[in-house]
């Protein structure tokens, strides 16, 4: 081979290398970047990317990849809104909604990196997001999830502050995660305030609620 032919061979395959990573999903992409930014931001100071390492200003983030739905954290980022209408581990002081606000590219990066972040306790179970009228039941009469968490009602949003909203949990949460987390709640947050549900719902039961949580949205 010449080395013309050589020379024209590594531009036609560095060409291609520059297309297939332009064209790749931003979650799909490395998250070296979105690592470094999360870092160089500071995001550590509130948030733990390592079991165990519990962080008491803000959630863990070790298992991000498998609880958040990849959109909603790019969206998110960028546009951060209230999900804790209490500060974080609170049940007195009202959140100040003061995260911090990324760039669009930034928002990109990062939400690749953390979409990265996945725990094996959250199985493919393939749950559908589904309300029905038995996971209603269980949402607001046999666990009384209203007692913790904000949900709309027709027009108005009810129930409690000290968990976080579920009015639009659809769109932020991954329906495998909600069922891994209603089912062990302790491994996820040791410090969680969350009730322990694995005496009183069978396996289906959970089912059920998970898909019932992850059919919450707010229509816009």
């Amino acid at each position: 081979m010449t080395y013309l032919n050589k020379t024209l061979l590594l531009i036609v395959a560095f060409s291609l290398f520059i297309i297939m990573q332009s064209s790749m999903p931003a979650f799909a992409q490395p998250a070296g970047k979105g690592k470094a930014i999360f870092t160089s931001k500071g995001c550590a100071a509130c948030h733990s990317v390592v079991r165990g390492k519990a962080n008491s200003k803000g959630p863990d983030l070790w298992y991000a990849g498998s609880k958040f739905n990849p959109d909603f954290l790019k969206q998110w980022l960028a546009e951060p809104t209230l999900i804790r209408p209490m500060a974080y581990g609170s049940i007195t002081e009202e959140n100040k909604a003061e995260h911090p606000v990324l760039s669009s590219a930034e928002a990109v990066a990062v939400a690749g990196y953390l979409a990265s972040l996945k725990s094996n306790r959250v199985r493919a179970l393939g749950i559908k997001a589904k309300r029905s009228s038995r996971g209603r039941v269980i949402f607001e009469k046999k666990l009384g999830c209203y007692g913790c968490h904000e949900v709309r009602k027709g027009k108005r949003i009810l129930g409690g502050k000290s968990g976080p909203r579920l009015e639009d949990a659809g769109s932020r949460l991954r329906p495998d995660w909600i069922y891994a987390y209603i089912a062990e709640p302790l491994y996820f947050n040791p410090a969680t305030a969350m009730p322990l549900y694995h005496k009183s719902l069978n396996k289906a039961d959970i089912r059920v609620l998970s898909a019932y949580i992850a059919s919450l949205k707010v229509r816009k």
